[in-house]
């Protein structure tokens, strides 16, 4: 598939950066409906059973994305994950 391994790093860092990009997009739409209800991550934690620390993790999308925590935040503020494809603007 790639002829030379700088392709292939350049395809791995392309999709490194998408990867990234989309957690972040994500964490921060779900720490605003956390905002919104005016909750902090404990009182959050007690009502959905995902650790604290593993909330932010998402909200902050640091380290290994919890898909689980995502889920679970996503069925408490009643939910979904929509993805689209849009034009990008012309520079």
């Amino acid at each position: 598939m790639f002829q030379t391994l700088e392709e292939e790093k350049k395809y791995i860092l392309n999709g490194d950066i998408l990867c990234n990009d989309v957690k972040r997009q994500i964490g921060t739409l779900l720490l605003n409906e956390r905002m919104k209800k005016r909750a902090s991550s404990q009182e959050l934690s007690a009502k959905i059973g995902v650790p604290p620390y593993k909330i932010e993790m998402v909200e902050m999308a640091r380290r290994k994305f919890n898909w689980f925590a995502v889920a679970e935040l996503l069925k408490y503020y009643n939910k979904r994950l929509v993805v689209r494809l849009e034009d990008m603007k012309e520079e």
